[in-house]
């Protein structure tokens, strides 16, 4: 996958909401473009955030987490246009990113550790 517009804007932004960006060969050779890490009861878990061709000028913001054998974040993405806006790509972001917090916060390990925090 070529470096877009869209996927170099995003990249930008992502760390905004605590996540690190791929390189800009990784983001060059592959999908990737972020990761993130939570903290969870049975350690640190990395959750994966991707940009996909969904045909002919529009893209996809997907993401991978893994918890209980399968992905968590499968229902969740964000479709943009490549020629839209920086302001448009920033609002799919934002909703994506929320999302995916949610939807770790409500997995097994990351809701355990919420609900009891390990004691100092």
């Amino acid at each position: 996958m070529t470096v877009t517009h869209p996927k170099t804007t995003l990249s930008a932004i992502v760390s905004d909401y605590g996540w690190l960006p791929a390189s800009p060969m990784d983001q060059h050779l592959t999908s990737i473009l972020a990761t993130k890490e939570y903290t969870t009861a049975v350690g640190p878990k990395t959750a994966f955030l991707y940009v996909c061709s969904a045909g002919a000028g529009c893209y996809r913001l997907t993401a991978d987490y893994n918890s209980e054998g399968r992905n968590v974040l499968s229902t969740i993405s964000g479709h943009f246009l490549e020629s839209g806006s920086d302001d448009e790509l920033a609002a799919v972001l934002d909703s994506v990113a929320k999302a995916i917090d949610a939807a770790v916060d409500a997995s097994y390990a990351r809701r355990l550790l919420l609900r009891w925090p390990a004691k100092a």
